[in-house]
């Protein structure tokens, strides 16, 4: 009995021996490691020693985009202008709008104001010692079938200094109002004569003047 346990015993310690002589003494440790390594190490080199030209190509590819905008933009503007243009000459009607023209362009100013200073010195120069006379100066100023005497009563008598033109102000091309100053002995007067001119460049004294404050 002692002889089996014996036995039993040795075989139990030897195939623990025998697994380890079963490895090979002279294969180096973590061989597969190293070697796995090797390999990843190569791939890894050849991995890195690559050129990334994706960011180039996004350059190129904006590069593009920008150029195709700007040309579409000058493509577009360039057609729709001659409509623009078009358009806008039918709506005007191909023609400017004619400037308004000033008020009173065209009156005579120049000679309505010597016309009016004549008339004044008639017109505020009166006495009754000389009523004839005066009516008779009147005449060339004044239109057909006015008062001879032109609102006086053929009463009195008035003397003024030199008469001087204050301004004209044309209402149109052929009526305006002529503004005159004058002395008497003691008081300034301001004396409005409306004028009239017609095409022909007549001048006459369409109403009776009136005195100003």
């Amino acid at each position: 009995m002692r002889r089996g346990r014996d036995t039993a015993v040795v075989e139990e310690t030897a195939a623990p021996g025998r697994a380890l002589s079963s490895a090979d003494p002279w294969e180096p440790l973590g061989g597969d490691d190293r070697s796995s390594g090797r390999s990843g190490g190569g791939d890894g080199r050849r991995g890195g020693g690559r050129w990334g030209g994706s960011g180039g190509r996004w350059w190129v590819w904006a590069g593009r985009a920008v150029l195709w905008a700007l040309i579409i933009v000058i493509l577009v503007n360039g057609i729709r202008a001659p409509f623009e243009r078009f358009t806008a000459e039918e709506t005007s009607g191909g023609t400017t709008p004619a400037s308004k023209p000033a008020r009173g362009a065209g009156f005579p100013s120049s000679a309505a104001g010597a016309f009016a200073l004549q008339f004044a010195n008639v017109y505020l120069n009166y006495d009754q010692n000389n009523a004839p006379a005066r009516e008779a100066q009147l005449r060339t100023f004044l239109p057909d079938g006015a008062d001879p005497q032109f609102g006086w009563n053929g009463v009195g008598k008035m003397q003024v200094e030199p008469v001087q033109v204050a301004g004209v102000d044309a209402r149109d091309a052929n009526n305006a109002t002529v503004t005159l100053l004058a002395r008497t002995s003691d008081k300034w007067l301001r004396l409005a004569v409306p004028v009239y001119a017609d095409k022909s460049g007549s001048l006459v004294v369409s109403a009776q003047p009136a005195i100003l404050p």
